[in-house]
């Protein structure tokens, strides 16, 4: 029998033309090719591609902004791994991140808040403790903890991601610097969260390459000036973040996905949806 026959070889085409038109932000047409997908591997009995089909076609619908058909299929997906793998598996993390993130869209962020946790757990036992996967679940679960009001939880977790980034070049120092900027911001513990802002544009300044989130860390400063009444040297900011914006040259952000607040503060300096 040929690859050409295989059914499982078809479906994986199929995947592959879905991804590609992902990739375009051809999202309603993803989701067709997905859907046949889906169909066509119900007639075999193979749990990890029915999760990764499922999976896919969660991510293409949130990107949609079609949040129940996301959770939906995100929900099916984590089902049918965990049915193929332990609790602890380090193949459950990505869809629990997807549904972790689709939850904060929707700003359920006591929904998220076990998802982000059960995400770290398996990502601190995976992979190495400097792992940027590991870095990205801890300032997750930062964020959510903050929106719940558990500030002193999230102050842990990004002080230990940040003292175990600061011997390192890895670029999300800064944003933990940014992130924990914010939770001071939040609480008026003014002098700490300047502090961090300008330390965060520091670093930004002194690596070249991150112009997008450097844009994102002035925009979060000036939010911090407002509150205070500096108005005048907020709109400045904002200002140099606008024209550094103008000029980027490549796009780090899918623009098409959800403009919440809480969802685009995660999205720096990377997200599992592209």
């Amino acid at each position: 029998m040929t690859n050409e026959l295989n059914p499982s070889y078809e479906i994986g085409e199929l995947y592959k033309e879905a991804m590609r038109l992902k990739a375009k932000k051809l999202y309603e047409s993803a989701a067709v090719i997905l859907d046949k997908a889906l169909a066509e591997a119900a007639n075999i009995q193979d749990l990890g591609l029915s999760a990764q089909l499922l999976d896919a076609r969660g991510c293409v619908a949130f990107c949609a902004g079609d949040f129940e058909t996301a959770r939906e299929n995100l929900l099916k997906a984590l089902g049918k791994l965990e049915v193929m793998f332990s609790p602890e598996h380090g193949s459950l993390a990505p869809v629990l991140d997807h549904l972790c993130r689709l939850y904060i869209a929707e700003k359920k962020f006591s929904a998220a808040k076990p998802l982000a946790e059960r995400s770290l757990a398996i990502k601190e036992k995976s992979y190495h403790p400097a792992h940027s996967e590991v870095f990205e679940a801890m300032r997750l679960c930062a964020i959510v903890d903050e929106e719940l009001g558990d500030f002193e939880s999230a102050e842990k977790l990004l002080v230990k991601g940040m003292t175990l980034l600061k011997p390192t070049t890895i670029g999300v120092f800064e944003e933990f610097l940014v992130s924990l900027a914010n939770l001071y911001r939040v609480q008026k513990e003014s002098d700490k969260a300047e502090a961090l802002y300008k330390q965060a544009l520091e670093v930004f300044e002194k690596r070249s390459g991150r112009t997008l989130r450097a844009a994102h860390a002035m925009n979060e400063y000036a939010k911090f000036l407002e509150q205070e009444g500096r108005a005048s040297d907020a709109s400045r900011l904002r200002m140099r973040a606008a024209i550094m914006e103008q000029n980027i040259q490549t796009i780090e952000e899918d623009p098409a996905l959800p403009n919440t607040e809480s969802y685009q503060r995660i999205s720096y300096p990377m997200n599992t949806f592209q």
